[in-house]
């Protein structure tokens, strides 16, 4: 991908002066443009870390943001991982990812949780809509696989979720490649 293109609502309220903001049109601009227009001065790291992992629809210079389990508690690694995506409109993907994150670094969820940005990617089926997806150690741990859909119902995300093994998407199998019945579980 050149990163050429422009995503959605790509405007940006920036700082114009003490106290003020103005919205930023980042329509037509390449992603390298957009992060000279929302770069700035360097911040404190840590800040522009945490401001990256809480505000997924402002990065453009990769196709993902994670959130970790930091409870403690680990769960072993197995070939066998999976996710429940939950497809969300890019209006909706912080204030979505803000649940997801917080339920997932409390322990509430799976091993790990992602949420797509606003770098355009080849393996999304429309550019509108942005994924996260809510990681499990195994696939074929049912009680577990349902314990987080479980917590993501309690979350809200009462829609139908599709639950999908790493192993079809290891395989390339998406459904604008014209892959039918990739989801292990529906629920």
């Amino acid at each position: 991908m050149n990163g050429s293109s422009a995503g959605p609502n790509r405007q940006l309220s920036a700082e114009a002066g003490e106290g003020e903001h103005e919205l930023v049109d980042l329509t037509g601009l390449s992603d390298d443009e957009v992060l000279e227009v929302v770069g700035g001065e360097e911040e404190d790291s840590s800040s522009t870390v945490a401001d990256r992992d809480l505000y997924p629809s402002r990065v453009v210079d990769d196709y993902w943001v994670f959130a970790y389990n930091l409870s403690g508690y680990v769960q072993p690694d197995t070939p066998r991982s999976g996710k429940w995506l939950i497809f969300v409109p890019f209006r909706l993907l912080d204030e979505t990812w803000r649940i997801i994150k917080e339920d997932t670094e409390e322990g509430l969820l799976g091993v790990c949780s992602k949420a797509a940005t606003a770098r355009e990617n080849p393996n999304a089926a429309n550019r509108n809509v942005k994924v996260i997806c809510v990681y499990t150690y195994d696939a074929d741990d049912y009680d577990d696989v349902v314990r987080v859909r479980e917590r993501l119902k309690f979350r809200n995300f009462v829609a139908p979720l599709n639950y999908k093994t790493d192993e079809a998407t290891r395989v390339g199998q998406y459904a604008h490649t014209g892959a039918t019945r990739i989801s292990k579980y529906r629920m």
